[in-house]
């Protein structure tokens, strides 16, 4: 019979360790410098924009694309095992069925803003700091200042964006959830 507890633990490992070594200092430095040195966002409104910045872009898809895979096997091992002991479960499954609905929208969208790389950035320090309640804060600040962003133009006005407007909305709703019932940031097994 197939270990599918011991496979969730490999896989939250996999991702504690991912998170903390591939994501978390580039995507802190991407994310600044993007703040800090934005492009002309009217560039995103002509139809034959396609720049993807292989330093910043190309490399943030790359590595934040390694989410889904995660969120597929977690999901998958959730819903097999049928482990629903809290509502923290339950929301943490709504939280990855969410994300991968609508997370490819803002992987494989034309350009990262810094508002679209905020929420990403900030998920990784709540994998590696699970303990930390500040960057529980932090999250839904940024997770609002991506709300704002989205209605801005040109942001508004861009139809890679439309999709990422329900998806916000949805992802809010989880985080809601997360603090009415008390949830932690913590994986299963958490790595010290």
């Amino acid at each position: 019979m197939f270990d599918w507890k011991q496979t969730r633990e490999w896989n939250d490992f996999i991702w504690y360790w991912y998170s903390n070594i591939v994501m978390l200092v580039p995507m802190t430095l991407l994310f600044f410098y993007k703040l800090l040195r934005p492009i002309d966002y009217d560039l995103m409104r002509k139809p034959d924009f396609k720049v993807r910045s292989k330093f910043g872009d190309w490399s943030l898809t790359t590595m934040v694309s390694y989410c889904l895979f995660y969120y597929v096997l977690d999901s998958g091992i959730r819903i097999i095992t049928a482990n629903f002991n809290t509502p923290c479960d339950l929301v943490m499954l709504f939280h990855h069925l969410i994300s991968l609905v609508y997370l490819p929208t803002i992987i494989f969208c034309r350009h990262w803003t810094w508002f679209t790389l905020g929420p990403a950035m900030v998920h990784a320090y709540l994998i590696a700091f699970p303990d930390v309640k500040f960057f529980n804060y932090v999250y839904i600040t940024i997770i609002i200042l991506f709300h704002f962003g989205l209605y801005q133009k040109p942001f508004t006005n861009l139809k890679e964006f439309h999709r990422m407007k329900t998806g916000i909305l949805w992802i809010e709703s989880v985080c809601v959830c997360f603090w009415l019932f008390d949830c932690n940031n913590c994986l299963v097994n958490c790595v010290p």
